[in-house]
């Protein structure tokens, strides 16, 4: 039984994996959380049509503007300290698609990265 489930969970992760569902969630809430629409479903539902339109095209087009990704410093700077760790810095360059920016980047050696870094990066 046992087996069974961890070959359960190992399908849904390759599921998750083969389908980019972590980073399209993590995308649909990171617009959440920045436009804060009246109607979440409805929002939702245009998110997903236009992520649908730009699925085909490589590299992939992605709908964060510099004020966006401002927002989504804000929302991982909860503290307001106006830095972020790296660890916080690696995983949202990763779901924004990010792939040249650096794994080295100012702030990196005292694990706080501002701001200006971020979006300079991103």
């Amino acid at each position: 039984m046992l087996s069974d489930d961890l070959e359960n969970k190992k399908q849904v992760e390759e599921y998750f994996e083969k389908h980019n569902v972590p980073i399209l969630f993590e995308r649909m809430m990171s617009s959440l959380l920045y436009y804060r629409p009246e109607n979440p479903k409805a929002f939702l539902i245009e998110q997903l049509k236009l992520y649908e339109q730009f699925k085909e095209l490589r590299p992939p087009i992605l709908v964060f503007n510099r004020d966006d990704i401002a927002a989504l410093f804000k929302t991982l700077d909860v503290t307001r300290k106006g830095y972020i760790s790296f660890e916080q810095y690696e995983q949202a360059l990763k779901n924004l698609g990010a792939t040249n920016a650096s794994m080295t980047p100012k702030g990196f050696k005292e694990n706080m990265i501002t701001l200006e870094t971020f979006l300079d990066e991103a």
